[in-house]
């Protein structure tokens, strides 16, 4: 039997969304439901569990239903505005077993000269690194998809990594938001253990940490 996808409960550990989708909308105060949405993108990068933005849109708000075929899908927050909001989505990528930043350092420069006493180092500009992550792989997961794409294509993503929440936060827990490329990904398939799907995303100038609430 193929494997599908677990029942894991989702939310209770670190999620990692990919970009790059614009899309236009239309939005109803009050409303979780979004609609007018380009055809042949929900169910497909616009997914459940997908991160979307824009105006109107309230932070954190993902994707619960969206129907392959549709051009409407479902928030998990309603929309605080009436309009047509052009909005940034940001593709779930499933079933993610681990994940790892590495590499991230300040380049430095050897400035020792006659009038040193000792070694001088000055640092000069900020290296990011990668972020490394093994998921079980899903045949049709669209954060996979994507990332396989862009390997081929060496396409450049937006990203977050979405923790969870904790201590006194209720509403949502801190990110990691950058823009990267797929360095690498890769598979392995063994008898006895599920597919894994494995990809390293070189992050290309600044890693933002935004705090959770």
């Amino acid at each position: 039997m193929g494997y599908t996808g677990s029942q894991a409960v989702t939310g209770k550990g670190a999620s990692i969304y990919i970009g790059p989708g614009l899309i236009t909308s239309a939005t109803t105060s009050g409303s979780a439901n979004v609609t007018g949405l380009p055809a042949g993108i929900v169910g497909v990068t616009l997914v459940v569990g997908s991160l979307v933005s824009g105006t109107g849109i309230p932070a954190g708000a993902t994707v619960i239903t969206a129907t392959p075929g549709s051009t409407t899908v479902t928030l998990s927050a309603a929309a605080t505005a009436t309009g047509t909001p052009l909005l940034t989505y940001q593709t779930l990528l499933g079933e993610v077993r681990g994940v790892s930043q590495s590499g991230a350092e300040a380049a430095e420069e050897d400035v020792t000269n006659l009038e040193s006493t000792a070694k001088e180092i000055i640092t000069t500009i900020n290296d990011e690194g990668t972020f490394d992550f093994t998921c079980n792989r899903v045949a049709g997961d669209g954060g996979q998809i994507l990332l396989q794409n862009g390997f081929v294509n060496q396409s450049r993503y937006s990203f977050t990594v979405q923790t969870p929440k904790q201590g006194t936060q209720t509403t949502i827990g801190d990110a990691y938001t950058g823009v990267c490329y797929v360095k690498s990904r890769g598979f392995a398939f063994e008898p006895t253990k599920a597919q894994q799907f494995t990809a390293k995303l070189r992050i290309t100038g600044s890693l933002t940490f935004v705090a959770g609430s």
